[in-house]
């Protein structure tokens, strides 16, 4: 028969290993082949419809090398592979060795090794005890909550609590990798809480990223190591990425609803544009209000002068600040929450004329942005430079830039978005009409009634 054939000549290139094992595959092959057709080998594949989401992590490569060696192995047609109790021998999506999660556990160790073993040189090569005959103490600064360093001060506790945070964010994760591969002492226990969907992984994440989040507070805040050292300002946000980035993973792993299909589902393309305008510009924002809450600490200079800046000038300073934020908001809510988007707040046409002038919200908005931009890039040129007060390793400073960024990306994605304008006003001059239709019916009705 052809399918006899076939396996013969399989057989015949593959190099002479036999074994008990290979028999009973062969023989039970020729045994179904009286019975069916094998499908051929093209046929045979499973093609992958997961969907590629925007948080992903390449999958492990331990799926790959195994699946290598299987063929290395049987090396003959994948329709044996069909043979009851050989299909057992294949990585399933239960294997852990195989999750695709840990990318996200490998990169946190890592950034969190490298954090702690800058935190530590930082320490021991950079700190210096405040003398308390000092004129920093002799101000009223208390020598038992401060480092000395040649720029300025630290935070006694936010330095021990970056090495205590990033120590534990090393063991954790590396714990973590380790369980993966654990077939001795509990390998059924980690597969139930690490296979794909758990929630004791979720939760796991979960607490990684608050273990994260707080190592990021305490080295990129004002009077922080991070405000010196970049390996532990950068570190400390890579590792808060990659737990983020690990969550989305899981959800994708849970069959979840995910961040590419969030996106997707928006009304407005601008809307994710506003969204991390929002974020950036909160981050910009915590960092003002942590100088002013440190005020009495932090060295403000400006074009080669002490800043020195009233309460009331902190008060227009973070209303402004904040406001942005706000309006990131409201931006959000209005093309997404408010059902009918074009007709607020008002619109203005005449039908008669040459032209027609449209006003609503999509014109609203782009004015919001060129607004907003031009006011973001003012600040960049006068407040970021070399003489600038928002510069160095701060949140303040990449918040004003990412923020700049993404005000730049809306504007593009609105032009995109309104690049056929005149089907978008036939659409809303249909729908108008369709609600006129609407309204008449409903008031006819009633007056019948």
């Amino acid at each position: 028969m052809p399918t006899r054939i076939v396996l013969n000549k399989a057989a015949a290139r593959t190099p002479t290993r036999s074994t008990s094992r290979r028999s009973a595959v062969l023989d039970r092959s020729e045994e179904l082949s009286a019975r069916t057709t094998r499908p051929s080998l093209s046929t045979a594949r499973r093609k992958s419809s997961r969907k590629r989401s925007v948080v992903t992590f390449p999958s492990s490569l331990l799926r790959e090398a195994a699946s290598a060696e299987l063929n290395d192995e049987l090396d003959f047609d994948r329709s044996v592979a069909s043979v009851p109790g050989e299909s057992t021998r294949r990585l399933s999506s239960d294997d852990i060795r195989a999750s695709p999660r840990l990318m996200g556990y490998l990169f946190a160790m890592t950034t969190g090794a490298v954090m702690l073993v800058s935190v530590f040189q930082f320490y021991r090569n950079e700190i210096e005890q405040l003398d308390p005959s000092s004129s920093a103490t002799e101000s009223g600064i208390e020598p038992d909550k401060y480092y000395s360093t040649a720029t300025g001060l630290v935070f006694r506790w936010k330095l021990w609590a970056a090495i205590y945070l990033s120590a534990a964010a090393v063991a954790l994760s590396f714990g973590t990798l380790l369980v993966h591969f654990d077939t001795v002492i509990f390998p059924t226990l980690w597969i139930a809480v690490f296979r794909d969907g758990s929630l004791a992984e979720r939760n796991w994440i979960l607490f990684l990223l608050v273990v994260w989040i707080a190592a990021l507070h305490v080295s990129t805040s004002v009077l922080s190591v991070g405000e010196y050292q970049p390996n532990v300002y950068f570190t400390s946000w890579i590792g808060f990425a990659a737990m983020v980035l690990n969550y989305g993973v899981w959800r994708d792993s849970a069959g979840l609803i995910t961040t590419e299909t969030m996106i997707n589902q928006f009304h407005r393309e601008t809307t994710y544009n506003w969204i991390w305008t929002g974020i950036c510009s909160s981050i910009f924002a915590g960092a003002a209000t942590d100088i002013y809450y440190n005020r009495e600490l932090v060295r403000l200079r400006f074009r080669g002068e002490r800043l020195n800046l009233t309460d009331e000038d902190w008060i227009i300073i973070l209303s402004v600040i904040w406001s942005e934020v706000a309006l990131c908001c409201l931006t959000v809510a209005l093309n997404e929450v408010y059902l009918i988007l074009w007709h607020f707040p008002c619109r203005f046409r005449r039908e008669q004329s040459m032209f027609r002038f449209e006003f609503g919200w999509r014109q609203i908005e782009v004015i919001i942005i060129l607004v907003s931009t031009g006011a973001k890039f003012w600040a960049i040129l006068e407040y970021s430079g070399v003489d600038g007060v928002i510069n160095g390793l701060s949140n303040a400073y990449f918040g004003l830039w990412g923020s700049f960024f993404h005000s730049v990306f809306a504007f593009g994605t609105w032009l995109y978005e309104n690049k056929h304008i005149e089907t978008v006003v036939r659409e809303e001059i249909n729908r108008d009409d369709d609600n006129n239709v609407n309204t008449n019916t409903s008031n006819n009705n009633s007056a019948d009634e």
